[in-house]
């Protein structure tokens, strides 16, 4: 019933713009798909972790790089002035 609700939470937080939430959620996700792989071994669960893990790792590298853009345009602009 648990993972029934972080995967609605988790498609809602796909239209919102707060990719943080999406991340973490995204975690909490890949820690219960791996101990139901632990427990019980469904290819399914497994198929879609390793699709929740590149999601993940997607938008945490596109997390960093728009941060590190956001702060070399801040730097900049503030250095400008």
């Amino acid at each position: 019933m648990m993972i029934y609700f972080f995967l609605m939470f988790f498609f809602i937080l796909c239209f919102l713009n707060n990719m943080f939430l999406l991340l973490i959620v995204l975690d909490i996700l890949l820690i219960l798909l791996s101990v139901m792989i632990y427990l019980n071994s469904f290819n399914f669960f497994f198929l879609f972790m390793i699709f929740l893990m590149v999601f993940s790792t997607l938008i945490g590298m596109t997390m960093i790089i728009l941060n590190s853009r956001f702060k070399s345009n801040f730097k900049s602009n503030f250095y400008k002035n």
